[in-house]
């Protein structure tokens, strides 16, 4: 059996491959643990500045730029509750390269 938080952080991971996304009230209801716990809301802003995720109605998913880099995606939300070390992950160039776009504008 899994840990609640791992059950969590399993349903946000599964959640984002969906082309619904994630309905992170749900997710809170579902699991007793608040969003803020789920994922870093200042880097989810950031992540749809760069085109990363999309955010609506409490919905969070990602952008057809960000499917290929999900892994990095979640490294970047810096979700505290995450079953694996979010230090094993690197942010790709595709992020990189689209935050370094966004800054020559």
């Amino acid at each position: 059996h899994l840990a609640t938080s791992e059950q969590a952080s399993e349903a946000l991971l599964m959640g984002l491959r969906l082309a619904e996304g994630v309905n992170l009230p749900a997710l809170e209801t579902r699991f007793g643990i608040d969003s803020n716990a789920l994922i870093n809301s200042d880097k989810r802003d950031h992540l749809t500045s760069i085109g990363m995720l999309w955010s609506k109605g409490g919905r969070i998913g990602l952008t057809k730029q960000g499917r290929p880099v999900l892994d990095a995606v979640l490294a970047e939300l810096g979700a505290e509750i995450m079953c694996f070390k979010l230090s094993d992950f690197v942010p790709t160039r595709q992020i990189a390269r689209k935050e370094e776009a966004l800054r020559r504008r």
